[in-house]
């Protein structure tokens, strides 16, 4: 799966990712590449499971967001946020 983090500076994509979790308002949610989904984040940390292809173990990538939303739009999940730490 593809991610694409979208903030007012600047656009970074991941690839290969094989779990996400980002806080919303209901609580952590895993968030799967299914079109359609929109999701509204709260402040909080995300966290990115992400595959490499020469290693059997997922590396994890976490940060923290500022308000936002998560849409899904051709199978990428886009993440639109203030910003990204």
């Amino acid at each position: 799966m593809t991610v694409s983090f979208i903030t007012p500076k600047q656009t970074i994509n991941h690839e290969n990712i094989i779990d996400m979790v980002i806080p919303t308002p209901n609580g952590q949610r895993h968030i799967n590449n299914t079109n359609g989904n929109v999701d509204l984040l709260k402040k909080g940390k995300v966290t990115l499971l992400l595959k490499k292809e020469w290693s059997d173990k997922p590396e994890t990538i976490e940060f923290y967001v500022n308000n936002g939303v998560v849409y899904v739009e051709k199978k990428v999940i886009n993440i639109v946020t203030e910003d990204i730490n």
